[in-house]
């Protein structure tokens, strides 16, 4: 049939907001204006729009790349052949001293400044002068700025190392102003601790440990154990049970490695009393385990808070001020845990088949005498999470790999375990409380919101717009980032699904791309008052994410593609004509503008179309690229963009990849059409 003319129409709009996020399932015709049907390193803002991932920079304590400053100095000549990246550069009479990351012509750029430098200065390398100062405060361009960063950032990047030792990183564990990593030793004979410091990391060594009993006078820490011609410091006293007081106290006690031999079975004394009950022992970690911490402060003082934590492989433990403490929770058949939790004043502690806790306020004590129970969960326990109920207090989830249940009360008098789902489930390390709980389960991302239904909680999937990408993925692990609002999971193939959760059942995806960095362990907690997020890797490394312009140095590719415009009409032909987009970029940013026309049957029309579904594939391989903008530094800007062809619908597809830009937003793009004809029927 021959197709149908339309008289002339004049020129049409029709825009789309960025900001609803990935959605790979819902037919086009559906599919809501601003949604995006593939993506790559961009995630929905808090704010609106869509926002490119920042990045991620390595971190061992030391001065981090992003934060790198320099300064241009313009000289009164060209400066010395000397003054070549890497060179250190000594100012007088000022004194200053840096780095050179650039140097062209009578211009020099320096990082890891010490001092101001002045007017006047004279350069030297060693004793060589290269230069005289005009202008300690030399001016750049965008561009200038972008590179110099990227190159003050290399400088310092430089200097921070890997955890040492072999294998994956195995835990990371955040308490105050400390950063803890556990990784195998080079000869994966233990599990060393490592603590990030302005040094790099520094191990943190294991003390000594020393069993006793009618106990009668605490030691204080840092008080001087003795006994005989041996002696060492109380580092800790852990009390198992008993009391100082009647004389009957028991337990261990941490202290350094003892001068004069080991500690023997006897009376001790110094600045306690108590009888040890056998000889001391270095505190050892087998190598292994996946390290899982959860911070608590059951003694309510301003220096007792602590981490506790398991591995699956040794005993658990308390770390405060880099003293570890092991704990003896009395698990049946001599099991570890394999989660820990501090809920309702108890320690919990959840394994294979069974869920128990520490007496009341007392984490290393596991005495039913005291307080402490065990409750049978006939399933491995995967996450424990505190949670409000339809009860006056707060409950506890405990989430198995095959089952869900719900522990309210208050103590081993009154707990009550409610049965929730013997159908859904965990993987572990995954569950996060963020307006409901959320978890991996095998349909994909689920919530747990509070309801009036099936025992005060209600299970829903989320994670329905990226199905092909989220029902049976292999997690590693989770975070839960409130400020952000953002829940992230980290799958075993290097995927990372990123959640902007928005209210009680919205969550908007996205997915992000490490390159070759596969995550292993991650936290996200305040660090000196700051929100902060850290990832081991497979490698041994560990990153800081949302910092930066980089992936650690690499370039960091992104990519959005619309859902189809069709100007409402999905029948008409149109000519398109030009596209407007506004974004919002901090740097001088290079944005590639592509364009596919007509609605493509692509299973049909390409077999490899899963690719777009995957990681590090390129954005597509059958498009024409239609423009490139470069986005000056600033607010939000507007740019026109070419854009032409005829179809009854046009993807809009933008990308980019740089080492050196800083994160931009995208907030929305507008098109120009004509309607030509209709399609023929």
């Amino acid at each position: 049939m021959a197709s149908i003319k339309l008289p002339r129409m004049p020129i049409k709009p029709e825009a789309a907001v960025f900001g609803k996020g990935l959605d790979t399932q819902t037919p086009p015709l559906l599919a809501k204006a601003g949604v995006l049907r593939a993506a790559r390193n961009v995630e929905p803002a808090v704010e609106g729009g869509v926002e490119r991932f920042a990045g991620f920079e390595r971190y061992d304590g030391r001065p981090e790349p992003w934060r790198a400053q320099f300064v241009v100095l313009d000289c009164e000549a060209a400066v010395g052949a000397l003054a070549v990246p890497g060179a250190t550069v000594t100012c007088s009479p000022s004194g200053a001293s840096g780095v050179v990351i650039a140097s062209s012509g009578a211009r020099v750029a320096l990082t890891k400044v010490i001092g101001t430098p002045a007017e006047g200065d004279v350069l030297t390398v060693g004793v060589t002068v290269v230069g005289t100062v005009a202008d300690a405060d030399g001016p750049t361009t965008g561009a200038e700025d972008n590179d110099l960063q990227a190159a003050a950032s290399s400088a310092y990047r430089a200097d921070i190392g890997e955890v040492p030792g072999a294998g994956p990183v195995r835990g990371l564990a955040m308490l105050g102003a400390r950063l803890y990593a556990w990784r195998n030793t080079e000869d994966s004979t233990e599990l060393a601790l490592w603590r990030a410091s302005t040094t790099g990391w520094q191990r943190v060594a294991m003390l000594w440990e020393a069993p006793f009993s009618t106990g009668s006078a605490e030691w204080a820490e840092g008080a001087a154990i003795t006994q005989g011609g041996v002696s060492a410091a109380v580092a800790r006293v852990v009390l198992e049970s008993g009391d100082w007081a009647t004389g009957s106290a028991a337990g261990r006690l941490i202290v350094t490695e003892p001068a004069g031999g080991a500690f023997a079975a006897g009376a001790a004394g110094g600045g306690g009393a108590a009888t040890l009950t056998g000889p001391s022992a270095r505190i050892t970690l087998a190598p292994g385990g996946t390290v899982r911490c959860v911070r608590a402060n059951f003694f309510a003082t301003a220096d007792s808070a602590a981490l506790y934590g398991c591995d699956g492989v040794n005993r658990e433990f308390e770390l405060r001020d880099d003293v570890l403490a092991p704990l003896e929770i009395n698990a049946p058949d001599g099991k570890r845990a394999k989660v820990l939790h501090a809920h309702k004043s108890h320690l919990f502690a959840g394994g294979d088949g069974w869920l128990q806790h520490s007496s009341t306020g007392w984490p290393a004590q596991w005495d039913a005498v005291t307080g402490a129970a065990l409750i049978g969960t006939a399933d491995t326990v995967a996450d424990l999470v505190t949670v409000p109920g339809s009860e006056t207090s707060a409950a506890m989830m405990v989430l198995c790999t095959q089952s869900l249940h719900v522990l309210y009360g208050s103590n081993s008098t009154d707990w009550v375990m409610v049965p929730l789902s013997t159908k859904a489930g965990c993987w572990p390390r995954t569950a996060a409380q963020a307006v409901g709980v959320l978890a991996v389960d095998t349909p994909g991302v689920v919530r747990v919101p509070s309801s009036d239904r099936y025992g005060n909680f209600a299970w829903d999937v989320v994670s329905t717009q990226i199905d092909q990408i989220a029902a049976g993925c292999t997690p590693a692990c989770a975070v839960w980032l409130p400020r952000r609002q953002r829940y992230r999971v980290f799958l075993a193939d290097g995927t990372v699904l990123s959640g902007l959760v928005l209210g009680e059942r919205a969550v908007e995806w996205s997915l992000l791309d490490f390159g070759d960095r596969v995550v292993s362990c991650a936290v996200a907690d305040e660090l000196d008052g700051d929100e902060r997020c850290f990832v081991g890797t497979q490698d041994g490394a560990v990153l800081e994410l949302d910092v930066g312009r980089s992936l650690d140095g690499q370039p960091l590719p992104w990519m959005v593609r619309l859902a189809e415009m069709s100007g409402t009409s999905p029948l008409t032909v149109k000519q398109w004509r030009a596209a407007e987009l506004v974004a919002d970029t901090r740097s001088p940013t290079l944005i590639q503008v592509a364009a596919e026309f007509d609605d493509i049957d692509l299973a049909a029309s390409d077999p490899t179309l899963a690719a777009v579904q995957t990681l590090g594939a390129p954005a597509r391989w059958d498009i024409t690229s239609f423009d490139a903008s470069y986005w000056d530094a600033g607010d939000r800007q507007r740019q026109r963009i070419n854009l032409e062809g005829q179809g009854t619908a046009v993807h809009v597809i933008l990308s980019g990849e740089s080492d050196r830009e800083a994160p931009m937003r995208l907030q929305h793009v507008s098109l120009l059409y004509s309607p030509l004809r209709l399609v023929p029927m």
